[in-house]
């Protein structure tokens, strides 16, 4: 497959990622998918950053005919962070998932400093 690309083809790591992952990625159903956006969950040691990353790439990789709105998706996304930190992001009045985002991280070195 590699050796099948064209000269140049691939100029930076992202179209790289995005070549290996269309050609050897998984194949998923909408089901699946789905189910991967109801059940993620933030790991212990997992910085904030990487999770939102992750969280987003799980979001975007449902179909849209099929993915949860926004408010839905942010629903989801405090349900994957520990008590902390989702009682934060609320009590701060975040209401989108970019708000969550920037304030999970904000929380994540609030209580990292306490």
């Amino acid at each position: 497959w590699f050796r099948g690309l064209g000269a140049g083809s691939i100029q930076n790591w992202d179209q790289l990622c995005i070549a290996l992952c269309g050609q050897f990625g998984e194949r998923a159903d909408n089901l699946s998918l789905l189910e991967q956006m109801t059940t993620i969950k933030r790991a212990p040691t997992e910085q904030m950053t990487d999770f939102n990353s992750r969280f987003q790439r799980t979001w975007e990789r449902i179909p849209i005919v099929v993915r949860p709105t926004n408010e839905g998706a942010f629903l989801y996304f405090l349900k994957a962070l520990n008590f902390d930190i989702s009682v934060m992001i609320q009590s701060m009045g975040g209401i989108t998932l970019p708000d969550a985002y920037a304030i999970a991280i904000r929380a994540e070195n609030f209580l990292i400093q306490a």
